[in-house]
């Protein structure tokens, strides 16, 4: 596989300190310099290595993660958060601080239900997504094949309404900074 790169643009500081091409020394007069386009080729390796552990034990699962316990109170505080917030907002439209727009940061998809709604059917459409190339995968291990180009494709018609989505995003974004 051949993949045609522009070579990296190399940035150097014109003064003669010892800091010279970094970031730091950014109110220097700096030139910019870009080398011509350069083809790079990138190979891979047919041999893969697979490491295989020992699995964690239900006691060692439990000294390291959160219990059903620990997600019921991070639930609970997170509804007592959305719903003060959601107080706060009714009560100060129009005269919130930075600190109080800083205390609703993170809650943005509880405080409206339709938002929320939307996150939930992102999140499924998600977990449906890693499914059905999983599922792709197991089917071409069973048949004993391996086909990239099926696997690819079984991805771009799962993701094909993500894919839309970000278009759309990203001309709406691009249309605000003209």
């Amino acid at each position: 596989m051949t993949i045609a790169t522009p070579s990296p643009t190399t940035v150097t500081n014109s003064s003669s300190t010892s800091t010279a091409g970094l970031i730091v020394d950014f109110p220097a007069q700096r030139t910019i310099n870009q080398s011509s386009s350069k083809t790079k080729s990138v190979t891979f390796s047919s041999i893969s290595e697979l490491r295989v552990f020992r699995r964690p034990t239900d006691s060692e699962n439990k000294m390291k993660s959160y219990c059903k316990r620990d997600y019921e109170r991070f639930n609970l505080e997170r509804n007592i958060d959305t719903l003060e917030c959601s107080m706060m907002l009714a009560t100060k439209r129009g005269e919130l601080s930075p600190d109080d727009t800083c205390m609703c940061v993170g809650l943005e998809s509880f405080l409206a239900p339709d938002v929320h709604k939307r996150m939930k059917k992102v999140k499924r459409s998600r977990e449906k997504h890693v499914r059905v190339v999983v599922e792709e995968q197991k089917r071409q291990r069973q048949s004993n094949s391996f086909d990239h180009e099926a696997i690819s494709l079984v991805s771009r018609r799962s993701s094909f309404n993500a894919r839309v989505q970000s278009y759309k995003l990203a001309v709406a974004a691009a249309s605000v900074h003209e």
